[in-house]
């Protein structure tokens, strides 16, 4: 059986609870389960890309996924593959 919008909505919720407060307001529910799954040395990171003006969410998590110490400017600013 899959899981309904409601019951996704709440895990969600429950999970989005779990972060560092400062970084709740700044977190929507399509993105707290991969943000929720960074260390928190990357979560800190994101924090202060988020102080710094980060807006593209997504691309920061998967880049502090694969490295928790990438720079502030990296996340800004993501370098060309």
């Amino acid at each position: 059986m899959s899981e309904t919008y409601q019951s996704k909505r709440d895990r969600r919720q429950r999970v989005l609870g779990s972060l560092p407060a400062e970084l709740r307001k700044h977190v929507s529910l399509r993105n707290v389960e991969a943000v929720a799954a960074l260390s928190p040395q990357a979560q800190e990171r994101l924090m202060e890309g988020f102080q710094a003006g980060l807006k593209q969410v997504t691309r920061a998590v998967e880049q502090l996924r694969v490295n928790p110490n990438t720079s502030v400017t990296d996340l800004l600013d993501p370098p060309a593959k």
